[in-house]
């Protein structure tokens, strides 16, 4: 089963202001989207865990929310590559 982020890659290739002229093009097209999406999902990983080893253990509730935006966040992306 495609995760989201495969399937978006997809769709992506089929809109009419990407013209392309051989489905080779079409693939190259979708091997770059994905390859940016994990790129960029490999740093979102790397400032989540900076950002939550930031917030101390006796933390405020101000500090817990942000805890949870940050986690909502992460499980978001995370849904999007079927890791949920």
């Amino acid at each position: 089963m495609k995760s989201k982020i495969e399937a978006e890659a997809s769709q992506s290739t089929l809109r009419p202001e990407t013209p392309l002229s051989s489905p080779t093009d079409r693939r190259k097209l979708e091997r770059a989207y994905l390859n940016g999406a994990r790129a960029l999902k490999a740093h979102l990983d790397k400032e989540t865990e900076r950002l939550i080893g930031l917030i101390n253990p006796g933390k405020s509730d101000f500090e817990k929310g942000q805890q949870d935006g940050i986690l909502w966040l992460q499980s978001c992306i995370d849904e999007l590559f079927n890791q949920e």
